[in-house]
């Protein structure tokens, strides 16, 4: 039951979009978190991975949690630069 429980929550969050599409990366964020949430409720308990299978999945579920972070930290990133440069743009037009 485990490894099946490991794959559906591997399959809930795919990897990540470009984090230059903020909403698509945004959209794919919420449908993952829910359906992970739900497949976490349904538990009852902590897993454990006994087998070479198991802690494989696991090992790839901690990839791409960590790639979903360097993604969302990327768009942040590059949310924060295009606005201020927009702002830049914005003073150099002068005032209205």
């Amino acid at each position: 039951m485990t490894i099946e429980i490991l794959r559906r929550l591997l399959a809930a969050f795919p990897l990540p979009p470009d984090p230059e599409d903020a909403d698509a990366m945004l959209a794919a964020l919420a449908v993952g978190v829910v359906e992970r949430q739900r497949i976490l409720d349904a538990l009852g308990g902590p897993l454990r991975a006994t087998t070479e299978e198991e802690r494989t999945l696991v090992l790839e579920i901690e990839a791409r949690d960590a790639a979903w972070r360097r993604a969302l930290a990327a768009a942040r990133d590059l949310v924060g630069t295009t606005r201020a440069n927009l702002a830049k743009v914005r003073g150099y037009a002068g005032p209205r």
